[in-house]
């Protein structure tokens, strides 16, 4: 059997789908008393973890030393690693940006080159820069 699929979301220690569908309902302090704090914490690490492990198999959580399928832990490296590429990428554009803005050709102003698909004038560097740099603010 499937289990409910993510995201699923919290509210008042009720765990819910998507769909607004009940999946449980954590401690509660009394019959209709409020959820503990305990319990409400316990209601947001629970969503937290299913939503963070979205796409793998429950087999594979049930397997933490990967003994039956030891590729689990690459598939969670491989996660990071996308994110870790992403980061390197709008790195290396910003830091080549900022290359061009202190270069031979900014530090001389030379002027608009209209048949050059990469212009090296103040301006266009400067908005490859000032585009560099929402990129990276964009993504905080």
């Amino acid at each position: 059997m499937n289990h409910t699929k993510e995201p699923w979301h919290v509210c008042d220690g009720l765990i819910s789908s998507e769909k607004k569908e009940a999946i449980a309902l954590v401690e509660h302090s009394g019959m209709n008393g409020p959820v503990s704090p305990t319990g409400s914490a316990n209601a947001r690490r629970i969503v937290a973890c299913v939503n963070a492990c979205s796409g793998i198999e429950t087999e594979l959580l049930e397997d933490p030393e990967g003994r039956f399928n030891p590729g689990f832990y690459g598939r969670m490296a491989s996660k990071e690693g996308t994110r870790a590429n992403k980061a390197e990428k709008d790195r290396d554009e910003l830091l080549a940006a900022l290359k061009e803005r202190t270069g031979f050709y900014y530090e001389r102003n030379v002027p608009h080159q209209f048949s050059l698909p990469h212009c090296l004038c103040r301006e266009c560097t400067d908005k490859r820069c000032d585009s560099a740099l929402a990129n990276i603010e964009a993504k905080k």
